[in-house]
């Protein structure tokens, strides 16, 4: 993994690439969703432990959301 885009980047980040700000703004936050699209703090402290991951590699990591068992995250 090149590097992994602080939190405090990612909106930012992600809007740049075209993701919908409604879309980033609800993560985590719709009842009917609960447990199954969650925020993302639970990646970063995850994601550095797979860094070495050839399929990683050279790339920049920003996650997107929790689904419980793993994560979505844009390379």
């Amino acid at each position: 993994m090149n590097k992994l885009i602080p939190i405090e980047e990612r909106e930012s980040k992600l809007l740049k690439f075209g993701a919908p700000k409604l879309f980033i703004d609800n993560i985590g936050k719709i009842p009917e969703l609960e447990f199954t699209v969650e925020y993302v703090t639970n990646a970063y402290s995850y994601i550095p432990d797979i860094s070495y991951y050839e399929i990683l590699k050279g790339f920049n990591v920003i996650p997107i959301y929790d689904e419980g068992d793993f994560f979505m995250f844009f390379i």
